[in-house]
Order: C-alpha cells, then structure tokens, then sequence
C-alpha cells in the first residue's frame, strides 16, 4: 500500500471512535448481556476466524506495521460479525438481532450494515471536507458518500476494498470502518479474481 493509502486510513480511523460505534454496540447487545458460555463461545469462534482470515495471506502478522494491523482487523471484524457462518448457519449479526435489548436506532443501523458487503471501489470525483464519488469496479454503479475527513485525503483512481452503509449518521451513504487501500497495479488481478469467483 502507498503512504498515501495508509495516510488516508490514518483519518478514517481516527474517526472510528465517533463514527463507527460497531465495537461497542456488539459487545453490549451481544456478550455482555448474554451468559459467560456464549460469550466464551464468541471468543473460541473470533479466535478460529482469525487464523481462517489470515490463512494463505500473511507468514507472519507480526511484520505489519500499526496502520496496516488496524486496517486488517477493522475489516476482519467487520467480516468476522456479517459474513462469517457461525457453526448453526448464522452470523454474529444475526445473534444479536434476534436479542430483545436492541433500540430502535440500533437495530436499524444493524439491519442496514447486514445488507453491505465489502467491494472494490475506485474514486471517482472527490469534494474535499464534504464527500467522495466511488466507483464499484464490478456492477459500474457509482454512489457518493459523506465523507468530511477522508475526502481531505482521497485522489482520484484510488483503489480500496470498503463497505458502503446505505444510510449513515449523515442520513446519508458512508464509508464503514475496515478500509482495505489498494495499489494500482493490484487492480486487474483482483477485477480477474472477483470475476471468476462470481463465476463459480
């Protein structure tokens, strides 16, 4: 990844705290207010996960530096809650919807951040201090989000992997945490990779 990509992430995840409340709404819908042995089942599972998610990329995670190691675990995270089955077929999202301790406001943005997935998006047109326009390089559909403190940041062409919320504080579309930037010269073999897996 290029200084520009990690100095991009830098800001968004100096955000993370403000805008992303996914870490705490987890926990305090989810395991805490659960019993020890699901919150115990939850951690053997985070733990089984990582070395799934890490599996074939990485020899040693070790080597990354902090940028890069916050990066890869707000995306495993992220991957870890929405996509990944848990042994009954659900997800963790799942689990925690299906408790009766959820607000209103809460439940909607987790019913929103459910129907995401993580895509590859170029950008488009950038209005820094306001919004970023990004293209998914595999439907070709564009959408805009707010983005006042990464948009300071982001150029044109660039490539990340990301997860676009339809509806976020804004009320409008927002970058979640877990942005993945990417260098350009990754761009045909991921389009080709994505392309075949769809395929299959």
């Amino acid at each position: 990844t290029s200084d520009e990509a990690i100095s991009v992430h830098r800001i968004m995840s100096r955000q993370l705290p403000e805008d992303s409340h996914l870490p705490r709404l987890f926990w305090e819908a989810g395991p805490k207010r659960t019993q020890a042995a699901f919150a115990a089942f939850l951690d053997a599972e985070d733990a089984a996960a990582l070395e799934e998610f890490w599996e074939g990329a990485v020899a040693d995670v070790d080597q990354l530096d902090e940028s890069q190691r916050q990066m890869s675990r707000a995306a495993f995270d992220l991957w870890f809650w929405l996509d990944r089955p848990l042994p009954d077929g659900r997800f963790v999202v799942d689990r925690v919807l299906a408790g009766d301790d959820l607000g209103a406001g809460e439940r909607s943005y987790l019913d929103s951040l459910r129907a995401t997935a993580m895509l590859l998006y170029e950008v488009t047109d950038v209005r820094p201090g306001t919004s970023v326009t990004l293209l998914d390089l595999l439907s070709g559909e564009q959408v805009t989000v707010h983005e006042e403190l990464g948009s300071r940041q982001m150029t044109r062409s660039q490539l990340f992997a990301a997860r676009v919320t339809p509806r976020g504080a804004s009320g409008q579309p927002e970058l979640e945490a877990g942005i993945l930037p990417l260098s350009a010269f990754q761009r045909q073999g991921l389009l080709a990779e994505l392309a075949n897996l769809r395929a299959e």
